[in-house]
């Protein structure tokens, strides 16, 4: 869920979607950068104060390490981030702060599946949760959750839940059933490109931009 709207507005949506939650079903919340520190060291208390799952991106990608080992001396859930983060030593710092406890990175904003990959098992075998960072393309989805198995650890693949036209570019896409999303089992990434649907796409976008 997104935060970062007002902090009184935040917590009361927060709390009517805790009270809502089945068995089985768990909630983080996001604040995509939106807080300085002055602002995520008001919120932070408060929203760890109900049962999230944690919470992502309190404060910019940026900040310091005293500043993020501050925000989780604050937090009673675990904090979350990294999908703006670039490069090995800065994840490295990050990793070794252990002030995140799920790591994030995400594959398309930074040097691809052989760097995330080096990050994602590098974070689990510091015990922290790796979860990729994803909200793009079928292709891209595919490579994280191929990514997310190889790796291991207890983390959860992120699925954008509205339609995106970018899914059909390939062939017995799958979908999303009971909370799992099934790998293909075809080599690489498992995705048969349907070059038609693709010419159809293409097709409409040239249209859009005459």
């Amino acid at each position: 869920m997104k935060v970062g709207f007002g902090l009184e507005q935040d917590l009361q949506v927060i709390e009517r979607m805790t009270a809502a939650l089945r068995a089985g079903e768990r909630l983080m919340v996001d604040a995509n950068q939106g807080w300085d520190m002055d602002a995520a060291r008001r919120a932070v208390p408060r929203i760890a104060e109900y049962p999230l799952r944690w919470i992502e991106e309190a404060h910019s990608g940026d900040s310091t390490p005293a500043e993020w080992a501050e925000l989780a001396m604050l937090s009673k859930v675990p904090l979350a981030g990294g999908e703006n983060v670039a490069g090995f030593s800065a994840f490295q710092a990050l990793i070794a702060a252990r002030s995140h406890q799920v790591v994030q990175p995400d594959l398309l904003k930074w040097a691809g599946s052989p760097a995330a990959i080096g990050v994602a098992r590098a974070a689990v075998a510091s015990g922290l949760t790796y979860c990729p960072h994803w909200l793009g393309s079928g292709l891209g989805l595919l490579a994280a959750a191929q990514l997310l198995a190889a790796v291991g650890g207890p983390g959860l693949l992120e699925h954008d839940v509205m339609e995106n036209p970018l899914r059909r570019l390939s062939r017995s896409f799958p979908r999303v059933r009971d909370g799992v999303f099934p790998l293909p089992e075809g080599i690489g990434l498992g995705a048969e490109p349907d070059m038609k649907e693709a010419s159809a796409h293409l097709q409409a976008r040239h249209e859009l931009l005459a």
